[in-house]
């Protein structure tokens, strides 16, 4: 069956602008606001990187037909990802959050960066069987 969930991709303040002078070939720290191009490209990265998280937890669970829905992506700051999370998802049937810390380092300048998986209890119980019947 289908899991169900969500992707969110999250980005300091200070990562998102690295990201965008590496993407806009700007020089280090040059960017201060971000533009309408800007958010475009930290969304499209977004994208690549939570749709890659997801094909290799797909091809790792044994489950090839995977769609993976949009991520949001979130500028903010790291301490604040606990209410971003409630403010997103109160309500909703998440019963699980899967963050997943990552470091990019791209010629030499490191760009930090969640991807989170939220998950409804269903999804994870899937999982976790999938995991059981294949010894893992």
């Amino acid at each position: 069956g289908m899991l169900k969930g969500g992707i969110l991709v999250l980005f300091s303040q200070d990562s998102a602008s690295l990201l965008v002078d590496i993407l806009m070939r700007r020089p280090p720290s040059s960017t201060k606001l971000f533009t309408i191009s800007d958010i475009s490209a930290i969304a499209e990265s977004s994208h690549i990187l939570s749709s890659s998280y997801l094909s290799a937890v797909g091809e790792f669970l044994g489950i090839y037909q995977i769609i993976p829905s949009i991520p949001q992506t979130i500028m903010d700051r790291m301490d604040r990802i606990a209410s971003i999370l409630i403010k997103n998802y109160v309500g909703e049937n998440i019963n699980y959050i899967i963050p997943i810390e990552n470091q990019l380092n791209i010629d030499g300048v490191l760009v930090k960066m969640y991807v989170i998986f939220v998950l409804e209890r269903e999804s994870v119980n899937k999982i976790l069987k999938i995991m059981k019947m294949a010894g893992i």
